[in-house]
């Protein structure tokens, strides 16, 4: 019997104004946060106009990726899962080509990671641990590298959800995060897959989060978040817990490193970056904790600012805006928090549910487990809700065996609304 499948469906939606690319996992600047103004103010009571949908993607939990009069996606075919173009205007397929074997999982079949689009290449990871670069015109593969067997000797992955990890690209080398033994961050040539360099000195497990690159005093980085690291009788040791830290993106040097604010558990929140603070978050009651990055002689530190419960994020990530963040929170609901001192200014409780949220043009645009697609404003003093529609054709997320809900951020890109929906099979 195969376990449960998810079947996906992407809806585009007008939102007139705008011009700005979405080329990988959290946009443009790895943030959550659309450059695009003049976009709706307000939602009618519909919603804005539909300008197409599809569920030709095939199964899965993948995210999207825009640029220019193209979408980028992930979706299980059969035994294959495949990357494919769409036309950004109609929604029709361009192309599909197979990247790697599917991956099986009691919760939901299929790739989970968001592709990387980066000059005429287009890096995706399959959920497996296959990870190819792809002429983005063509759906042609210029190379793939095998993170589950080549690079992951030894490998240790945080529980059983497969690489969720999008790549990222800096100077020149792709950077992911197949976690275990050899090193948990690995930096491979762009151009020809080969390994560059891996974290010896960094082998925990891999989490879920996606490494966001990042310059502190003028050295680039990527900032990760790990797993801890598994003992002999398989559960995370003293001196192996997770932790964040920041990788110099030309060699893999790890340039500093401060405990989690979670001890272990899925970690799946990307962490956010902003000029020398970092911000961590995960579910499970973890709560989160901020860092200043700093020199320290020839290296850095990363001195404990803060840490906080009024953010508990366990899924669908957190977006800063004017010194504000704003995120779903365990299990209390939509909160706004200071990020300069971790208070609390506001929480929602109950007429919204949980849901991946990104921002734009002085709005948070989110969606959520109860099917719908909300617009609300961007302010400190309360949830101030601009609208909502409910996706078409979807009643509901069918759960798996423990009526697990999930939501994919959506994408706001030159002028659309582009929402990856999982819906029953």
């Amino acid at each position: 019997m195969r376990p449960f499948m998810a079947a996906a469906l992407v809806v585009a939606t007008s939102l007139p104004a705008g011009a700005d690319d979405w080329p990988r996992w959290r946009g443009p600047n790895a943030d959550g946060v659309s450059r695009e103004t003049g976009l709706l103010p307000k939602w009618p009571a519909a919603g804005p106009p539909l300008d197409w949908k599809t569920d030709a993607v095939g199964h899965g939990y993948a995210g999207l990726s825009v640029v220019g009069d193209r979408v980028y996606t992930l979706g299980l075919f059969g035994e294959d899962e495949h990357a494919l173009a769409l036309d950004a205007g109609t929604g029709k397929v361009v192309w599909s080509v197979p990247v790697g074997p599917r991956f099986e999982n009691p919760w939901g079949d299929g790739p989970r990671s968001t592709p990387t689009a980066d000059g005429p290449d287009l890096f995706v990871l399959a959920a497996r641990g296959r990870l190819s670069c792809l002429d983005r015109a063509t759906g042609k593969a210029r190379w793939a590298v095998e993170l589950g067997g080549v690079l992951m000797k030894g490998n240790i992955i945080d529980t059983n959800w497969g690489h969720c990890a999008s790549p990222a690209v800096v100077d020149g080398v792709v950077v992911v995060c197949p976690g275990g033994g050899p090193g948990t961050v690995a930096g491979l040539d762009r151009k020809t897959g080969a390994e560059r360099w891996r974290t010896k000195d960094l082998a925990h497990a891999a989490a879920y989060g996606s490494p966001v690159p990042a310059v502190f005093d003028g050295e680039a980085q990527c900032v990760v978040v790990t797993g801890g690291v598994e003992g002999a009788s398989g559960l995370v040791t003293a001196g192996g817990r997770p932790v964040v830290a920041g990788v110099r993106a030309s060699d893999g040097a790890v340039r500093w490193t401060a405990p989690a604010p979670y001890k272990t558990g899925p970690i799946i929140p990307t962490p956010v970056v902003a000029g020398d603070r970092v911000f961590a978050t995960a579910g499970y009651g973890a709560g989160a904790a901020c860092y200043q990055v700093e020199r320290d002689g020839d290296g850095y530190r990363a001195k404990l600012v803060y840490k906080t419960k009024e953010m508990t994020n366990y899924y669908g990530e957190v977006v800063l805006k004017d010194g504000l963040l704003y995120g779903y929170t365990d299990p209390t609901g939509w909160k706004c928090v200071d990020f300069r001192t971790g208070e609390g200014k506001w929480e929602q409780y109950t007429s919204a549910s949980a849901g991946a949220v990104v921002a734009a043009d002085g709005r948070l645009y989110v969606v959520a487990t109860d099917a719908k697609v909300r617009l609300a404003a961007l302010t400190g003093d309360d949830w101030a809700p601009l609208g909502e529609f409910a996706l078409p054709g979807v009643s509901k997320y069918r759960a798996a065996r423990h009526r697990v809900r999930v939501a994919t951020p959506p994408v706001v890109a030159n002028g659309r609304l582009y929402a990856y929906r999982v819906k029953a099979d």
